[in-house]
């Protein structure tokens, strides 16, 4: 269920400084280290267990970070409603495995894998989507002028999102969903789509050249 406008900030504006401070230093020693220095993020000190259908997740709803997260294994955190302010936040080598980042809003780049994750509702504009992206659901996503290159998605969710201007070129698309959406001015360049496909209707002035459906 979507969010109101009010427990949007109320999940914002639970975060202390202090508490911050300290996420923030303790991501920002790890951010670097090597691949076989990978770490768990769940090591970190960081919030109270929430339970979501049955699953436990780190609680971080609402937090606002800065820090560039590379290297990390990420899996069963909640970000929904959280901000990510800093450009290539999301860098190599960093998995997440069933995490939720549903409302959340990106100011950064997706250059990770995500396995089963959600970024429902989100604010994923300009963002350059470098995946790979499995069983990831960007349902009601604002994707506007969002970009992909050589990225595969597989058994992603993309309806009704906002796909103007985005331009996905050179992309590989297996069994994912699209309805409701709204494209244009855009491009799907030699794309590969196996399973469902946009509507065609709906992409009268997006370059489809090359385009394997």
């Amino acid at each position: 269920m979507k969010l109101s406008r009010t427990e949007l900030r109320d999940l914002r504006d639970r975060w202390e400084d202090a508490t911050l401070d300290t996420i923030r230093s303790t991501l920002c020693k790890w951010a670097f280290k090597r691949p076989s220095q990978r770490v768990e993020l769940d090591a970190t000190p960081l919030a109270n267990s929430l339970d979501i259908d049955g699953k436990s997740y780190v609680d971080l709803r609402g937090i606002s970070l800065v820090a560039q997260l590379n290297y990390f294994a990420v899996s069963r955190v909640c970000f929904d409603a959280a901000t990510f302010e800093s450009f290539g936040q999301f860098g190599g080598y960093t998995t997440f495995d069933d995490c939720l980042f549903r409302q959340t809003k990106f100011n950064t780049n997706l250059h990770s894998q995500f396995t089963h994750c959600s970024f429902a509702n989100s604010n994923l504009r300009d963002a350059n989507l470098g995946g790979p992206f499995i069983d990831v659901d960007f349902s009601f996503c604002d994707l506007t002028n969002a970009a992909a290159d050589q990225s595969v998605f597989t058994n992603c969710d993309f309806t009704g999102c906002n796909l103007k201007s985005a331009h996905l070129t050179n992309c590989t698309f297996t069994n994912c969903v699209f309805a409701d959406n709204s494209f244009g001015r855009g491009s799907l360049y030699r794309s590969t789509f196996v399973g469902d496909a946009p509507d065609r209707e709906c992409l009268a002035d997006t370059i489809v050249d090359a385009v394997s459906w």
